[in-house]
């Protein structure tokens, strides 16, 4: 019983039950044991730490346990992290390669369009135009050169094939010194 005592501030987290279970089984032991007051301090010391490892043992094995479970919590958030921002990655590649998809889509039927539109125009010779519209296209061209400075530079034979691509663009085939 005065083992469990002296045993009491050493368990100072014990609860009231712990350190009566230790009264209980010092006494059943008291038959085979010495009178504390035989026992030599060592022995005394001895038998405190003996009372005291029996109380922590299952304690430490609780503890190693739940570091145990944590250590495998920690990799497993680590892991559902992993998992996750993969899957976010995934998933925004996968959108953007939808709407880049979307897009070309979009630029094909447009330029579907176009290859209509160039296919239904009618192509003239400059020779058969009038006058008035020679004039005219001459006029526009020049308003183009305006707005469009140091495109074909002085080269007149630049400015030449410049004119003839303008009017082909437009539907018109013009042949230099027509």
């Amino acid at each position: 019983m005065l083992v469990a005592l002296m045993a009491a501030p050493t368990l100072a987290r014990a609860s009231t039950a712990t350190l009566e279970r230790l009264v209980d089984d010092n006494a059943q032991e008291e038959s085979d044991a010495r009178s504390v007051g035989e026992m030599t301090p060592d022995e005394l010391r001895l038998l405190i730490n003996q009372a005291v490892s029996d109380e922590l043992a299952p304690l430490r094995h609780q503890w190693r346990q739940r570091e145990e479970q944590l250590r495998w919590t920690d990799w497993l958030g680590a892991l559902g992290w992993i998992v996750g921002l993969s899957s976010a990655a995934y998933m925004l590649a996968k959108r953007n390669a939808a709407v880049a998809a979307a897009i070309q889509r979009e630029e094909e039927a447009e330029s579907d369009e176009e290859l209509i539109e160039v296919e239904e125009r009618t192509v003239r010779p400059w020779s058969q135009l009038g006058e008035s519209e020679q004039l005219a296209l001459r006029e526009a061209y020049g308003r183009w050169m305006d707005d469009n400075p140091g495109s074909t530079g002085c080269d007149p034979m630049r400015k030449e094939q410049q004119f003839a691509q303008w009017l082909a663009d437009r539907g018109i085939v013009w042949r230099p010194g027509a």
